[in-house]
């Protein structure tokens, strides 16, 4: 039953934008997409190990940025750019993860939240990879 769920979400996501004519309503639901994502990676960490994990959108960013920075600055087109963006997010989450798993109780949560804030300063600071908080040229897949 599990793998037939799978299977119908699974097409249906790839039948949604031959169907949705609409910008606004492909955009709504590609982000409805995003924090499903979102919301099943929370659930791994804090529903099977009870850790809280206040940086997780630093994972989230570091992925977005990744695959951004490939399409505009590299030249990649979307597709690849979102493997390479999340493989290099894995890399990074494995790298800083390991050792922040070894942390327990409010110390895991001050950590994670430490690890959240130290990316946002990176990407807000960072202006000649990022472009800072006025980011331009960034473009939509087709």
């Amino acid at each position: 039953m599990r793998i037939l769920t799978c299977l119908f979400f699974g097409l249906l996501a790839f039948l949604l934008p031959q169907v949705i004519r609409s910008d606004y309503w492909l955009y709504m639901f590609t982000l409805v997409g995003i924090y499903i994502i979102l919301v099943a990676s929370l659930d791994l960490i804090y529903g099977y190990t009870g850790l809280v994990s206040l940086g997780h959108a630093a994972f989230f960013g570091i992925g977005a940025y990744a695959c951004g920075i490939l399409q505009t600055k590299l030249g990649f087109s979307f597709l690849p750019a979102l493997l390479l963006g999340s493989l290099f997010t894995c890399i990074v989450s494995a790298v800083l993860g390991w050792p922040m798993l070894r942390i327990k109780g409010p110390y895991f949560a001050l950590g994670t939240l430490a690890l959240g804030l130290m990316v946002t300063i990176v990407i807000h600071n960072w202006d000649s990879l990022t472009g800072g908080l006025v980011w331009q040229g960034s473009r939509f897949p087709r």
